[in-house]
């Protein structure tokens, strides 16, 4: 859209900041376009053997084959939580018989469940028909393990049958079945009325995986817009116990709102083995959305007072399942349909876009009971909208979801422009990662972060998360194995990749109690603009981390009268103890604590979010603590 409009009444808005470390490379590509689908599940993080793995074309500039070998899939493979990477091993497909694009990837362990070297891995990709004349079929494979000299089987699949680009690689948790789906393509055409299920079974013994296509779902699409039905980008997820399964796409169905995206989701209970019929979530029926939507006033070059009259998701979403067996539909939401006071409908109305002028924010379509009811999640506003890139090469937010193994925590990521920093633009020219969290079990919410440490002056294009997160032992500490792409020119020449993960990350101390009144759009000033994000930041290697090797407990949480702080950890060590409240005050400093133990008098403080700082002289470690009177 090229309509002007001039905000008359805005909240300020904020950008978490985080500290400083370092990306690691994993790998090269020909070009950018191996990355660009948000429904790909290119990185898989294997908690029990430490293994990180991320799947990608190879760069003929490198191997000094000729461009039409672009397609040759490789990966690059860490085993040591992503401190260092293993890259662009093993050639996925060598026979070639077919270009593969778009590649996805997952793990199985259950050769012995630990061991990174007996770790197989899962492979799946779309080919192009011979001298690259559209799309047709797919390509997968399977190898038994991704260090012991690899070598992959390389299986060629559904062609002439109107295959599509497959998303959602997803292994039913404590099987060996693995699912995808895709929109059907005919002649290069989306046949959007309906979406391919795939299930393969992985064989442990013949390392090797046999895929079918097990369900053809079809929705009625709303088709009055142009005469073609709309349900786009299909995504996959699962439960941690394996029964519950959704499929999510963006769409528009007959009896909803017409010609603005919604959420299309698919439940089935059983594993993946029946799907139950479509449900379009209304938008327009959530409160949080349409408030959020409708609390500015904007004037348009005519000069006309308009607010948001329709809401629409963009062109992005990933999915996941948490411990209930609840769908998680992250999204960007804002205006599909803007109108004047006097009801008169601007620039083309709804015409299956956005107008991103008007405070599109990131939102976690969910619900609490199964999808019988609807429900959303406020998880950040989105100041900027989209990325334009040489050469002509858009992306918008890129919005990812994860959880940790056992579903209890759910994690979200994103990029955006700090326009703090840049000034005031509705282009994401700036992209940074942004990064959040939300708590199941009391619906507790992390401010969003501002990830910093990232190769390219912190600037992150398509970064692609793994469906899980690498938790420690007490499951406190959270790593998120994301992977983004770096220009070295333009988008259509080589780029490397870098891991994120050594840098995104969240702990439990930084969930806070949505009872404290915060409002996670207009934040500019209180918790979450003063939030000492530095808590997160590993205070040992990733390894130290994940093992749960430092630990400072401090109980009960929340206080009411006194808490006690356990500083065994610290071997004897003289520790100094600082305490924090949350516009970052320093409120309580205590220069040695000899004890190994500290105990702190609520009735020095008023209620409120507080850190304390323990600092020894060889470490220095934070938890976040609320008291209440």
């Amino acid at each position: 859209m090229n309509l002007r409009f001039t905000v008359l009444a805005a909240g300020l808005m904020f950008s978490g900041v985080g500290l400083a470390q370092t990306s690691v490379p994993c790998g090269r590509a020909t070009n950018i376009y191996t990355i660009l689908r948000p429904s790909q599940n290119q990185v898989y993080a294997d908690q029990a053997s430490k293994s990180i793995i991320f799947i990608h074309r190879q760069d003929v500039s490198q191997s000094g084959e000729p461009a039409t070998n672009s397609g040759v899939l490789l990966y690059s493979v860490s085993d040591n939580f992503g401190s260092s990477f293993t890259q662009n091993v093993s050639r996925l497909n060598p026979a070639y018989t077919r270009a593969a694009r778009y590649p996805q990837i997952a793990l199985y362990n259950g050769n012995d469940g630990v061991s990174f070297n007996n770790t197989s891995t899962i492979w799946a990709a779309p080919t192009l028909k011979p001298g690259n004349a559209g799309w047709d079929g797919h390509v997968s494979g399977a190898l038994a393990s991704v260090t012991n000299n690899p070598s992959s089987t390389e299986n060629y699949g559904f062609q002439n049958q109107n295959s599509g680009l497959p998303g959602g690689l997803s292994r039913r948790p404590g099987t060996n079945e693995y699912f995808m789906v895709e929109t059907p393509l005919k002649n290069d055409t989306l046949q959007a009325d309906s979406i391919y299920v795939y299930k393969g079974i992985f064989d442990p013994s013949a390392t090797d995986i046999s895929w079918s296509r097990t369900h053809v779902l079809t929705a009625n699409t709303n088709k009055t817009y142009d005469g073609f039905g709309r349900q786009m980008q299909p995504n996959l997820a699962f439960s941690p116990d394996g029964q519950t399964a959704w499929i999510g796409a963006l769409g528009d169905l007959v009896g909803g709102m017409d010609s603005v995206y919604s959420p299309i989701l698919y439940k089935s209970t059983d594993g993946g083995q029946t799907w139950g019929s479509a449900v379009e979530v209304q938008l327009a029926t959530l409160p949080i959305i349409m408030d959020s939507l409708q609390s500015l006033l904007y004037l348009t070059q005519n000069g006309d007072t308009a607010y948001v009259s329709a809401p629409t998701t963009t062109f992005d979403f990933d999915i996941t399942v948490d411990n209930g067996g609840n769908p998680h539909f992250f999204c960007t939401v804002g205006a599909g349909e803007v109108r004047s006071l006097q009801g008169v409908a601007q620039g083309n109305g709804k015409v299956y876009s956005v107008y991103p002028f008007y405070t599109p924010m990131m939102i976690d379509i969910t619900s609490l009971d199964g999808g019988n009811t609807w429900t959303a999640e406020y998880i950040s506003p989105l100041l900027t909208f989209r990325t334009d890139i040489p050469v002509n090469v858009s992306i918008d937010a890129y919005p990812q979801a994860s959880r940790n193994v056992d579903g209890s925590l759910v994690f979200f990521s994103w990029t955006d422009t700090d326009t703090l920093l840049v000034g005031s633009t509705i282009d994401n020219t700036s992209p940074n990662l942004r990064v959040s969290g939300l708590r199941i079990s009391d619906r507790f919410k992390t401010c969003f972060r501002r990830i910093e440490g990232v190769i390219n002056d912190d600037l992150v294009l398509a970064p692609s998360m793994a469906p899980y997160v690498i938790s420690d032992n007490n499951n406190t500490r959270h790593t998120l194995p994301i992977v983004s792409a770096r220009l070295i020119s333009d988008s259509d020449n080589p780029v490397e990749f870098h891991y994120l993960g050594n840098v995104a990350r969240l702990c439990n101390e930084d969930f806070i109690d949505p009872n404290l009144g915060i409002d996670y759009r207009y934040s500019f000033d209180g918790i979450c603009y003063n939030w000492q994000w530095d808590v997160c930041e590993p205070s040992s290697s990733i390894e130290e981390e994940a093992a749960g090797q430092i630990d400072v407990n401090l109980y009960p949480n929340p206080v009411v009268q006194t808490a006690t702080v356990d500083l065994s950890s610290f071997n004897g060590q003289a520790v100094s103890a600082q305490v924090f409240n949350n516009l970052g005050q320093l409120v309580l400093d205590l220069a040695e604590v000899s004890s190994s133990t500290l105990v702190l008098n609520a009735q020095d403080f008023a209620s409120g979010m507080y850190v304390l700082t323990l600092r020894s002289a060889s470490r220095t470690e934070s938890v976040r603590f609320m008291i209440q009177h």
